[in-house]
């Protein structure tokens, strides 16, 4: 049993979902590789237009998927930076630290929140603060 016939009797025993997906693959590996011959008529009536969108569409997907800088560069760029700020800063670390500023933060988004829930009442973290 060659291969063509072995596809053909799997395709037989697939269900039907599958048989789309392995149609519409065939179909697109024909139009990717261009074995279509323009005066194959049988060949060129199984194509049809929405697969003629489809693989504009793939063709547009890959194009906007293809990225705009290698990863190696852009870690060189944040490299090249990070010396920078060190060189800048002298290699201490930054005042006040990011401990500090993460914390300070979250205290503004509790009081934002805890005025969104209790409006008419004033700032109720530190009436709790003072009670303890």
């Amino acid at each position: 049993m060659n291969e063509k016939e072995q596809l053909i009797r799997e395709i037989e025993q697939a269900p039907d979902f599958l048989v789309k997906e392995v149609l519409d693959f065939l179909l697109f590996t024909k139009i990717r590789t261009k074995d279509i011959k323009s005066n194959d008529a049988e060949v060129q009536a199984e194509i049809t237009e929405s697969d003629r969108e489809f693989l504009k569409e793939t063709n547009l997907l890959q194009e906007k998927l293809q990225p705009e800088s290698n990863w190696e560069e852009t870690l060189e760029r944040i490299e090249a930076r990070r010396k920078e700020i060190h060189a800048r800063t002298g290699g201490k670390p930054f005042k006040p630290s990011v401990t500090e500023i993460i914390h300070q933060m979250r205290e503004e988004r509790d009081e934002q929140l805890m005025q969104a829930c209790f409006p008419n009442e004033r700032s109720r973290p530190s009436q709790m603060h003072q009670e303890q």
